[in-house]
């Protein structure tokens, strides 16, 4: 809502991102270590709120882009970082997505961080900094057991 380049977007294009979890890192460079954020309660997918714009380019061609919103990161959060992805609650997915009164005021209230207790934190593999890295054995931390943050 602060961000000229994403002002349009909250108030007529708003989109729902399905996910299961998002990462975030801690620590100094060359040694960061990834945390896997899941919804608690185990194999839930939860909704993240985007905005999406329809533009030309500079060549004329058509583009699309969309952006999953931050908002200041919850009290359990906060250790890991000063920010995380807007999660929309199921109760609001439908005004979220109702974009017709043309207004981000409908859905203003929203745009704050999930509660306390809605994410899990997990240590995960530092395999997962390399780009080259993929498979199962990611979600898992092999210097310690998976912990909970």
């Amino acid at each position: 809502a602060e961000k000229p380049s994403f002002r349009s977007g909250l108030r007529h294009r708003r989109c729902l991102v399905p996910a299961t979890g998002f990462y975030e890192w801690t620590g100094a460079p060359g040694a960061k270590q990834p945390h896997h954020m899941t919804p608690r309660g185990g194999g839930r997918v939860m909704a993240l709120g985007g905005v999406w714009e329809h533009w030309l380019g500079a060549d004329g061609s058509e583009m699309e882009s969309m952006a999953i919103l931050t908002v200041a990161a919850n009290a359990a959060m906060q250790h890991i970082h000063d920010r995380m992805p807007l999660i929309i609650q199921p109760d609001a997915f439908e005004r979220w997505l109702d974009c017709r009164p043309g207004s981000a005021n409908v859905v203003e209230d929203l745009l704050q961080p999930a509660p306390n207790d809605f994410l899990n934190a997990t240590r995960v593999s530092r395999k997962l900094n390399n780009v080259r890295s993929e498979g199962p054995g990611l979600l898992s931390d092999e210097e310690d057991s998976p912990r909970l943050l």
